[in-house]
């Protein structure tokens, strides 16, 4: 398996799982917003568009015999802070539970350091168990940050 940057070239590969990731984050959250799948993938393709060019925002992604198995998603705010953002972490199913997800956290949080990075955080939605499983295994703390986060339907 093979970690690395991911490049433009990567974003017919590379969508299907973002779009895939996205759409399970978002099933319990807010289901009722995405009614139009089409237009959610356009999107998350323009989104992809955009922020592959942006060097404060990173994909790496992890291969297999040439094929997309898995990504991280970086946001770096190191004119502000050096906090970088894990936006989204990704495995497909039929790889999960080999390894990928630790390997592609490593080679970010190395990447992370070296760009001046001295501290990451996530958000996972408070019924994924397993990603709250996961990411204390990988050394993360849960931190009650003061923020209560309120909605309102319009």
């Amino acid at each position: 398996m093979n970690i690395r940057k991911a490049e433009k070239s990567d974003k017919e590969k590379l969508l299907p799982l973002i779009l895939e990731s996205q759409l399970f984050q978002k099933q319990e959250l807010e289901k009722e917003n995405i009614k139009k799948i089409d237009e959610y993938r356009k999107g998350v393709e323009e989104n992809f568009n955009k922020w592959i060019e942006e060097k404060d925002k990173v994909y790496f992604v992890a291969e297999e015999d040439n094929y997309i198995v898995g990504y991280i998603f970086l946001m770096l705010d190191g004119v502000v802070s050096s906090t970088v953002s894990l936006s989204d972490l990704f495995v497909v199913s039929e790889k999960r539970k080999r390894g990928i997800a630790k390997k592609l956290i490593d080679y970010a949080l190395e990447y992370a350091k070296s760009e001046g990075g001295d501290n990451i955080f996530l958000a996972v939605n408070k019924i994924n168990d397993l990603a709250i499983s996961f990411y204390k295994k990988a050394g993360f703390t849960e931190k009650e940050d003061g923020y209560t986060y309120l909605e309102k339907k319009l």
